[in-house]
């Protein structure tokens, strides 16, 4: 078994309940048990309280809370919906346009599915995760085909917390569309970010998490677009298209990334690739063409754990950490600033391979080592914008809207 995957597909259960306005949606999803299918009708769902669920389901009797018409059941208000301590529910074809607190909230819960719902939430100045996973026992989430945005607030559209030092486990997100986080406020202030997976408190556990092939457009952040904080997930086949910011392994060891593209419009400061902390972390085979900042930046770091990552306490988790042993390879970098190891901060990293990358018509050398011990350079090359690039697994093909979101087949 795929251990990221439900065993199977889960269909609808037999128990059809139909509601028509809030009051007959809160009593269904309390009442919901195994079986049950809630149906929502086309109009507004509001209120100051959230919509629980309660409840273990199993894969062939899940429950299931739909829109009658995608995209047209919306929730309002400072109404949302909150799962605890459930299993095998699935959330399909909403629209989120709450204000205050998180659209949808999963505490303790395992195999739970959002698809193809819209989260659009109505700001009013409050930091919010507009989906929030906690709970040391959460695992097995399926997240895919949604779309997230715009965004001015602080905060960020996913933020998976786990909790008592364990992060949430094998979770699935893919094919989601995240457009428009461009802060209407200086990038310096406050956490903004399109993901979260993990934070400093859970970052030495295991996450075992899958996020692919979805579109981040316009995701502005300070400067992470995804921060990563914990270890052993994978980051895989996703577009990125003109997002200031990184996609950073901030906390934790063990992290692959792969497939990914990334395409900046060469003109706006601080778009970059990827940003790196922690031991033993991979980034191979990526595309990343006409940013402004480093294409892959292994810098030093704060704090040194050891070749192992296991030296430390509970107060230097926030820290950056030193790298050991990252490897950057096979990667294409053109027009734009390349890759560099080291930086200003105390610990410089150890044994970094940096090796068989092609630049193409960069700006600036291609390998820059500002600090390091054991570096390794070799095999990368430059070449002309005319010549034949090197044959590399899938996912170098920039997704498009139409192929993320609610409506993509």
């Amino acid at each position: 078994m795929n251990p990221y995957r439900w065993e199977k597909e889960p269909r609808e259960g037999p128990g059809i309940v139909h509601v028509s306005d809030s009051q007959q949606l809160a009593e269904a999803c309390s009442n919901a048990v195994p079986g049950t299918t809630i149906i929502m009708a086309t109009g507004e769902y509001d209120g100051s309280e959230p919509f629980k669920i309660r409840a273990k389901a199993t894969i062939d009797a899940p429950i299931t809370v739909k829109a009658a018409n995608r995209g047209k059941a919306v929730i309002t208000g400072e109404a949302r919906i909150e799962l605890q301590e459930s299993a095998y529910v699935m959330i399909e074809g909403l629209t989120f346009a709450n204000t205050g607190h998180s659209a949808v909230h999963l505490n303790n819960c395992h195999h739970i599915r959002l698809t193809r719902n819209t989260f659009a939430l109505r700001e009013d100045g409050t930091e919010l995760k507009w989906l929030l996973i906690s709970g040391a026992d959460s695992h097995h989430h399926w997240v895919d085909h949604n779309d997230f945005g715009p965004r001015r607030d602080k905060g960020m559209y996913v933020s998976s917390n786990g909790g008592n030092g364990q992060m949430s486990q094998y979770d699935v997100y893919e094919y989601n569309y995240f457009h428009g986080s461009g802060p209407s406020f200086p990038r310096s202030e406050g956490e903004i970010k399109a993901m979260r997976i993990g934070l400093s408190g859970v970052s030495m556990s295991d996450g075992y998490n899958l996020i692919q092939y979805n579109l981040f457009e316009h995701c502005d952040a300070n400067p992470e677009i995804i921060s990563v904080k914990s270890c052993r997930n994978e980051v895989r086949y996703n577009t990125f298209l003109n997002c200031e910011g990184h996609l950073t392994s901030r906390h934790g060891h063990h992290n692959s990334f792969y497939g990914n593209i990334f395409i900046g419009d060469g003109k706006r400061k601080g778009m970059g690739g990827f940003r790196i902390y922690g031991n033993d972390h991979r980034i191979y085979e990526n595309v990343l063409e006409h940013l402004t900042d480093w294409a892959v930046n292994v810098d030093s770091g704060g704090y040194d754990g050891g070749p192992e990552g296991d030296v430390y306490t509970k107060e230097v988790l926030t820290a950056h950490w030193r790298n050991y042993r990252s490897e950057v390879s096979r990667n294409v970098i053109s027009g734009g600033p390349g890759i560099v190891v080291g930086g200003i901060k105390t610990y410089e990293p150890v044994g970094v391979k940096v090796t068989d990358n092609i630049f193409i018509d960069g700006n600036g050398p291609s390998v820059t080592e500002k600090a390091g011990t054991n570096t390794i350079v070799q095999g990368n090359r430059s070449i002309g914008g005319d010549e034949p690039l090197p044959s590399f697994p899938s996912g170098r093909k920039p997704l498009t809207k139409s192929e993320t979101g609610p409506d993509a087949p």
